[in-house]
């Protein structure tokens, strides 16, 4: 995983991200586990557990930067438009089979 965070440590989505400051940084899962108890009362607990993060800064320029930046807005709006042909598709299907299943009980009755 890729994180651009720029001199004051606000993400590239952060209204006033500086990209003249910017730094990359890459996460990897760590050895380590982060664990978390809670009290739901009447004798009853939740634990939960996530894998710690170890973030180490890439020696990248602005300019790759920068392309990185563009093409992961790219990336996200092609997957948006995949993702909304996708479920369009899916939904005609499911009407066309709901017409199907609606014709074929009207057309079996028997009076």
């Amino acid at each position: 995983m890729i994180r651009i965070i720029d001199g004051l440590g606000r993400s590239d989505k952060h209204p006033g991200f500086d990209l003249s400051t910017a730094s990359a940084f890459e996460g990897k899962g760590a050895d380590w586990y982060r664990v978390k108890a809670y009290d739901l009362g009447n004798g009853q607990m939740e634990a939960t557990a996530s894998r710690g993060m170890v973030w180490e800064e890439q020696q990248w320029d602005l300019s790759v930067i920068q392309d990185y930046l563009v093409a992961k807005e790219r990336h996200l709006l092609e997957t948006e438009e995949e993702r909304a042909l996708r479920h369009a598709a899916k939904a005609a299907q499911g009407a066309r089979k709901r017409v199907r299943h609606l014709s074929d009980s009207w057309c079996c009755r028997t009076a």
